[in-house]
């Protein structure tokens, strides 16, 4: 045997060489484990980068809180907008507007009758109107005959 073996076995440091394998071995099987309890240590417990679960459950339990506080605030609103929406008689305003603009459409066409007519009548009485100066123009002599004046108009 070589000698610097022979000097190993003889002060005891082979000893000492298998133990610290040994312990370096254990140390890389454990090395996971230990890493992941660490890990989740720091996760429970915190840092000053990252807060720990107790201080993130605190953090959302204020903004869980400011929430449900919003969300009640918008229920009372939208119960209020509802009154304002839902009339007396059990209807929405959507259908009574639908039944205002079915009315005004109706009246719009109902008036649009009605100035057709309109204009047929002025057209009509406009015929008339000329028909009738004609006559009085053409009859006005012998009116004039009978009642004795010369001109049924004042003279200025």
């Amino acid at each position: 045997m070589p000698t610097w073996i022979q000097a190993l076995f003889q002060d005891h440091v082979i000893g000492w060489i298998i133990t610290a394998c040994f312990v370096l071995w254990v140390a890389s099987r454990i090395w996971k484990p230990v890493s992941k309890f660490v890990r989740l240590v720091d996760a429970l417990v915190g840092n000053e980068d990252n807060p720990g679960v107790v201080d993130r459950m605190t953090a959302q339990g204020e903004t869980l809180s400011t929430m449900n506080h919003k969300l009640d605030e918008n229920t009372r609103e939208v119960a209020e907008v509802k009154k304002q929406v839902q009339n007396s008689h059990v209807t929405n305003m959507r259908e009574d507007l639908d039944k205002a603009i079915g009315s005004s459409q109706q009246a719009s066409e109902t008036s649009s009758e009605v100035k057709e007519l309109l204009e047929q009548h002025l057209v009509a009485s406009k015929a008339e109107t000329d028909d009738t100066a004609r006559i009085f123009a053409k009859y006005l002599p012998i009116l004039n005959d009978l009642l004795g004046d010369e001109d049924p108009k004042p003279k200025p």
